[in-house]
C-alpha cells in the first residue's frame, strides 16, 4: 500500500509540473522547454535510482518509500504554490 500511495503522489506532482510548464510556456518555445525539462530530469532520475538502492540497503524499503512519498507530497505542494503565484503575476 505504501508503494501505491508513493507512486500516486509522485505522478500527481509530475503531472502538475508538466501542466504548469505548459500553461506558462509560450507555444513558440514549447519544444525547447520539453527538451530542457527532459535534460534536467533524466540525470536526476538516474541519481535518485542509485541513491534509492543504496538507502534501501542501509535503511530498509519501508523507510525509503515513506521518505519518497513525503518528498513527492512536499514537491506537489511547492509546485501548486508556485503555480498559483505565477498565474497571479501573469
Amino acid at each position: 500500500m505504501i508503494v501505491f500511495i508513493s507512486y500516486v503522489i509522485f505522478y500527481m506532482a509530475l503531472v502538475t509540473l508538466h501542466s504548469v510548464r505548459d500553461r506558462i510556456t509560450p507555444f513558440e518555445i514549447r519544444a525547447s522547454a520539453y527538451g530542457t525539462t527532459t535534460a534536467i530530469l533524466t540525470p536526476a532520475a538516474i541519481v535518485s535510482t542509485l541513491a534509492g538502492g543504496f538507502l534501501t540497503d542501509h535503511l530498509g524499503v519501508s523507510h525509503v518509500l515513506l521518505f519518497a512519498g513525503l518528498a513527492a507530497l512536499l514537491s506537489l505542494a511547492v509546485i501548486l504554490y508556485i503555480s498559483r503565484r505565477t498565474v497571479k503575476i501573469l
